[in-house]
């Protein structure tokens, strides 16, 4: 029997899988489609067959190859429908498979705006505020759309906000906004004043704080709170949102002496946000000082310093000090400490009172010292000269002039060279003779010096003496200008001292409350000039924080010097030196013979020694 032959029967194709650049949705015009299929295992991959369409249920036969790219797609969803054919090598007859189908959309519309919905729905703050919110944001659109939810975390006051939609195909929408909101979730830190840390006061104190401004919703009110032993906290002054103290106490008990009261501040601004300063204490001790201190420096009258220091003593070991205009109530001007010193912050001109109290240990105040002073920085106008010689004059020339009440004057007569031939010289009277002096031509100048110490512009008259025939004046000695001082007796070596060493030990006065180090400046004397200020030059300076410094160079023999001591008070130079001074070297012979002088007294120790023993 023959063998019995069975015909090959063809497997059916998978659909081809499919992959399609860019990807769907997109605003593209041009796609390009890229597939693939694998026969089955008797046959063999003819081709394909498909096309772009308008819907998923079209089967189009055009022979089409991988890569396929279709163009100028219009906006709209279209459809890819391709199949794989296969041959039969037996027969000679295809196959085909099922379509594979791959949709894509042309999406070159911008989606809606998207709307808001806030989470809350209501402020949850105080007056309309906001302190927390969540913008939830909804969108839609065929591409798929994104609009992220907002959680609104800065205090920025408020106004609207605004999102944006993207849909799947990255156009973009015109904004969302939300309606007007106010939005505030912080506030600023209160720092408070006073009473300082562990005070002692007298009695229920003012509370103090630095002035505090919330640049959003605004200040509401500020809460002084307290706790001691057995009590926690609570509520005893309140103040108004923009005050900057308060004494009031709203217990209706006073609070309670010789006890450690823990106090702060709580800040609470429009939209109900609250912020507390840093705590501090302080106890209530009613025993005052019996006395006032005693004010023993500063000015008592008109004064051109705009940054007067006082000083005062007292047995307590704290004081209390203010500085009012005469008129106002309040200080401009405050302070409290150990020291018994203090140089006022500059002040305009004015009236003023200085008060200083003294202050227990554990913080009772008692009686004031007080002190009135005036501020002037304003010169007087120029003396009037009201008398003066016949011009020309063979006599000794005499002025008179006018000033304003309680000024002295400053005359000096200069020669046709400018040299200063008489003064200066000061006096309160408002005459003065000037001499007799040579035949020639000469100016009369006089300025006057208000109580304050401002100096006027000069006053001045030229005349001429004209001796008769036959007579005739000795010239005047030409006087150099003195060398310049400034509240010289605050410093040694005294103004005008000769000191016989080297290498001197400067002394000063201490500075102004606050004074952390000084700056001691030397400068050498180069020239002395006739009717004019002295030449000098720097030679050294020197930060010392005593108020001594011994100098740490060797100054010149014969020589003069000018020296002045600036305080630094932490921050800054005062605005003038604590004292201006000068002094000359002894003169290189001088030196010599000295120390030969001590050379000998030190040989002669040990021989005085021999001869007390023998």
């Amino acid at each position: 029997m023959g063998a019995l032959g069975v015909a090959p029967t063809a497997v059916a194709i998978a659909p081809p899988s499919v992959s399609v650049s860019p990807a769907s949705p997109s605003q593209a015009a041009d796609w390009t489609f890229t597939f693939s299929a694998t026969p089955d295992p008797l046959n063999s991959l003819v081709g394909f067959e498909g096309g772009i369409t308008a819907s998923a249920a079209e089967a189009p036969a055009a022979p089409i190859a991988s890569p396929f790219v279709a163009t100028g797609l219009t906006e709209g969803v279209h459809y890819l429908r391709v199949r794989a054919v296969q041959q039969d090598p037996l027969t000679g007859g295809t196959t085909a498979s099922d379509y594979a189908t791959a949709s894509i959309r042309v999406d070159r519309t911008p989606p809606e705006p998207p709307t808001a919905r806030f989470v809350p729905a209501r402020p949850n703050g105080t007056n309309g505020w906001y302190r927390s919110l969540t913008i939830d944001w909804s969108c839609a659109d065929p591409s798929g759309a994104v609009c992220p939810d907002q959680v609104i975390t800065t205090a920025r006051g408020g106004g609207v906000a605004r999102q944006v939609a993207t849909d799947g195909a990255g156009n973009a929408s015109a904004p969302g906004v939300t309606p007007a909101f106010d939005f505030d979730n912080g506030t600023p830190l209160p720092a408070i004043a006073s009473p300082s840390n562990a005070a002692r006061v007298a009695g229920e104190p003012t509370f103090r704080w630095a002035r505090l401004t919330d640049p959003t919703s605004g200040n509401n009110r500020f809460e002084v709170y307290a706790r001691w032993s057995g009590v926690s906290d609570q509520i005893i002054a309140r103040a108004a949102g923009n005050a900057v103290q308060v004494v009031r106490n709203v217990r209706t008990s006073p609070l309670p002496e010789a006890v450690s009261i823990r106090w702060f501040v709580r800040f609470v601004d429009n939209a109900g946000n609250t912020r507390d300063s840093a705590a501090r204490t302080f106890t209530i001790d009613p025993a005052p000082p019996s006395a006032a201190p005693a004010i023993t420096a500063g000015p008592a009258g008109p004064t051109r310093s705009t940054t007067p220091t006082f000083t005062w003593s007292g047995a307590e070991p704290r004081f209390s000090w203010d500085v009012t205009a005469v008129g106002g109530t309040e200080p401009v001007q405050e302070g409290e400490g150990a020291a018994r010193q203090v140089t006022l912050a500059a002040l305009p001109d004015g009236e003023y009172t200085f008060r200083v109290s003294q202050v227990t240990a554990l913080g009772a105040q008692g009686p004031e010292a007080t002190q009135g002073f005036s501020v002037d920085t304003v010169p007087p106008a120029p003396p009037v000269i009201t008398g003066r010689p016949a011009n020309p004059t063979a006599t000794p020339a005499a002025f008179a002039w006018t000033t304003e009440t309680g000024a002295f004057s400053r005359w000096r007569v200069s020669d046709g060279a400018g040299a200063v031939v008489r003064g200066p010289s000061d006096t309160p009277a408002t005459s003065a003779g000037v001499g007799a002096l040579p035949s020639g031509a000469y100016t009369f100048s006089v300025t006057q010096v208000d109580p304050a110490g401002n100096v006027s512009a000069p006053a001045s008259e030229a005349f001429t003496v004209q001796l008769p025939p036959g007579v005739t004046v000795a010239a005047p000695n030409r006087r150099t200008t003195p060398l310049p001082r400034l509240n010289a007796a605050r410093l040694t070596p005294s103004a005008g001292r000769t000191v016989a060493t080297l290498r001197p030990i400067f002394r000063w006065k201490k500075g102004p409350a606050g004074t952390t180090l000084y700056n001691v400046q030397v400068f050498r004397v180069v020239k002395l000039r006739v009717g004019k200020a002295a030449t000098i030059t720097k030679i050294h300076s020197g930060f010392p924080r005593a108020t001594r410094y011994r100098s740490p160079k060797k100054l010149a023999p014969g020589q003069c010097y000018v020296w002045r001591v600036w305080p630094y008070t932490g921050s800054s130079f005062t605005a003038e030196p604590l004292g201006i001074s000068n002094f000359c070297v002894v003169s290189a012979k001088t030196i010599r013979r000295n120390a030969a002088k001590a050379k000998a007294r030190q040989k002669a120790r040990p021989q005085a020694a021999v001869a007390r023993v023998g």
